[in-house]
């Protein structure tokens, strides 16, 4: 039976830019790392994608307590999972399945992607080709310059070893590159 992943609603050509394909592949990451056993760790990749199933959905959060209630694995996802309350809900609905590229393609202006190299969260190699991918496709307008930049050694939040914060060094060159786009 294919999982709900593979059910999502996604576009043709979709990548890894939806965020729910993101998050779903950081999810599988990081189980497979844990020292569990292959069936718990299978248990809760098929608890995920029913959240994920879920949410594509659009069913209600008093559905998804009940769904984690029952299912022995909620305390192994809790800590990818939570704090899941209702707000959270509703925006994971909303955001897991939208495809950022799409609108990359149709933005008439100067695009700027950042990502970490040791992010957990996205798939940094697979997001920085499909960003590559929406920067060269035929009919762009030709303000919509692609500038894609990956911090060595930063997380999701651009946070490198202990910094709590991004360094003041991402600020200087986001001043910069916004600098150069408002000359072009």
């Amino acid at each position: 039976m294919p999982g709900a992943a593979s059910r999502r609603r996604s576009r043709p050509g979709a990548g890894t830019g939806a965020p729910g394909q993101a998050d779903r592949l950081a999810f599988a990451r990081a189980i497979a790392a844990q020292a569990w056993p292959e069936h718990d760790k299978a248990a809760a990749l098929r608890l995920y994608d029913e959240l994920d199933q879920a949410a594509a959905d659009d069913r209600e959060f008093a559905y998804v307590q009940q769904l984690l209630a029952a299912a022995p694995q909620h305390d192994m996802l809790r800590p990818y999972i939570e704090p899941l309350d209702e707000a959270m809900w509703a925006f994971f609905k909303r955001e897991h399945d939208h495809d950022p590229i799409p609108d990359c393609v149709s933005l008439r202006c100067p695009q700027l992607a950042i990502f970490g190299s040791a992010d957990r969260l996205v798939p940094v190699q697979e997001s920085v080709a499909a960003f590559t991918t929406a920067a060269c496709a035929a009919g762009r307008h030709p303000m919509a310059t692609m500038t894609i930049h990956v911090v060595p050694g930063a997380d999701h939040r651009l946070r490198t070893g202990a910094d709590a914060v991004p360094g003041a060094h991402h600020l200087a060159y986001l001043c910069g590159w916004i600098k150069s786009a408002l000359q072009a």
